[in-house]
């Protein structure tokens, strides 16, 4: 990469691990660390990979720069990767950084600092569009050692999310596209990427089939179940405009639809890995609203994409569009990564219930409830119904508390404390508003309840959270 374009993934790298350091973990991001501490074939909810990542951050401090640290890494990673592939496919500095530029910029990924399984899957799904355009595209016919890297990248984001499987549905699009690119495609070379593919993702074959498929079947309704309206399909969209930087994401789209029509096989090859994916969740969105992160793969084509329609030949117009809109999304970042630790954006003062909605609280109160939670149980049992939760406590605790939880992998680690139900004595459980409502208070599955304390999460003089607490006695079980 060119020195202002490494200055520039220097800088925005430096501003992501401060933020990293500082804002509190989203529970999300807990209950990963947690599977981190229960090493396993696979998940109930989700493939293992971002679990073994943690572990190996989080060797010597569990502090949540560390337990990030992945996504920092990558983050870095994903810049030289996307600036070889555009280099590659167009052979221009100014492009390649432009795309660098792009894709550090979408609100998508500048938020990439919170771990999840998309942090892997995202760039491995990355890295096989990067060796599969080398096998397409290359000079000379392609060898065993380009379709052994593209079988290990593919199976490590299968062991990421098991969206990575949509890399294959774009391969072929594009090969429908450019016959001429089937003639470089052997046999041979598909069956050893595929067949280094599985045996990379055989761990959760092995764990579904050892727990009757149970992953794969709550991820098919998890994305599938719902009634159906349009008002998913208009929610899942402004999901993905507001993703992509408002002005970028709309000029990708157009971009796509224009390259997809041209002669130019690159241009064509970028489309069949980014648009299909977005019209995939639109398509299950109708069933049921896609979250936000569900296509984001597909922005690492977007990215070259809009790159190249506004820089590729050079025209003031269009060059003045790509430094406004990703001078827009810089903005959008900036306030994004302030509001984040600082709390700057006044949201008490639009609408006192945005305060509730805002998903930068998610990080905030956690550790000052689970000493006060800690303090009542007094060593006590707690009795939770929701992982998320019991996740954060277990975290700020560093699993020096005693819990039992019936939310997704909890489980399969407590099946042994689970079979010791009912469980006389003193228990303490909990619920939590925002919003919404979590863990509600279930008083069949005690004997008596006995007590109720209440507590409240503040941030920046506005309360972002309501607790009960409350005291039970004998807990009958789930």
């Amino acid at each position: 990469m060119s020195k202002k374009t490494w200055i520039f993934v220097g800088v925005i790298t430096l501003i992501r691990s401060v933020i990293s350091f500082y804002l509190p973990l989203h529970p999300d991001e807990c209950y990963y660390w947690l599977l981190s501490r229960h090493l396993a074939l696979s998940y109930f909810d989700h493939p293992p990979l971002v679990a073994y990542l943690i572990r190996l951050t989080t060797i010597f401090s569990d502090q949540q720069f560390f337990v990030r640290l992945t996504a920092i890494v990558l983050s870095v990673l994903l810049s030289f990767l996307i600036y070889r592939l555009t280099l590659f496919l167009f052979n221009s500095a100014d492009i390649a950084s432009g795309s660098v530029i792009i894709l550090n910029l979408y609100p998508l990924t500048a938020s990439g600092i919170i771990i999840t399984p998309d942090t892997p899957a995202f760039f491995f799904f990355a890295l096989a569009v990067y060796l599969f355009a080398r096998i397409v595209f290359g000079q000379s016919p392609p060898k065993n050692h380009h379709w052994i890297y593209l079988g290990i990248s593919l199976g490590l984001g299968l062991l990421s999310k098991y969206t990575t499987i949509l890399f294959f549905a774009g391969m072929f699009i594009f090969l429908g596209l450019d016959r001429r690119a089937i003639a470089r495609i052997s046999v041979r070379g598909i069956l050893l990427a595929l067949s280094l593919a599985l045996v990379i993702f055989s761990p959760v074959i092995i764990w579904n089939w050892q727990n009757g498929w149970i992953s794969f079947a709550y991820q098919w309704r998890h994305g599938t179940s719902g009634t159906g309206h349009w008002l998913n399909l208009l929610t899942f969209w402004a999901g993905q405009v507001g993703a992509g930087g408002i002005f970028l994401f709309l000029i990708g789209i157009v971009a796509s639809i224009i390259f997809l029509f041209s002669k130019n096989k690159p241009k064509q090859f970028l489309v069949a890995q980014s648009l299909p994916i977005f019209i995939f969740f639109s398509i299950v969105s109708y069933k049921k609203s896609a979250e936000v992160n569900w296509p984001s793969p597909a922005f690492f084509t977007l990215a070259i994409i809009t790159a190249v329609f506004l820089l590729e030949k050079n025209q003031p117009p269009k060059k003045l569009l790509f430094w406004f809109s990703n001078g827009f999304c810089a903005l959008l970042v900036l306030i994004i990564y302030w509001h984040s630790v600082l709390g700057i954006i006044p949201l008490a003062k639009i609408n006192p219930t945005w305060v509730l909605m805002d998903p930068t609280n998610r990080c905030y109160g956690w550790s000052d409830f689970t000493k006060e939670l800690s303090r009542i149980a007094n060593g006590a049992p707690i009795i939770s119904t929701e992982h998320q939760s019991a996740a954060s406590i277990l975290y700020h605790s560093r699993q020096k508390l005693t819990l039992y939880c019936s939310s997704n992998n909890f489980v399969f680690w407590q099946k042994n404390l689970l079979k010791s139900l009912p469980l006389p004595g003193r228990v303490i459980t909990y619920e939590y508003f925002t919003d919404v409502s979590a863990g509600n208070l279930k008083p069949e599955m005690f004997d008596r309840v006995n007590k109720k304390w209440e507590l409240l999460s503040w941030r920046n003089n506005q309360i972002i959270r309501r607790y009960n607490i409350y005291e039970c006695w004998n807990f009958r079980g789930f």
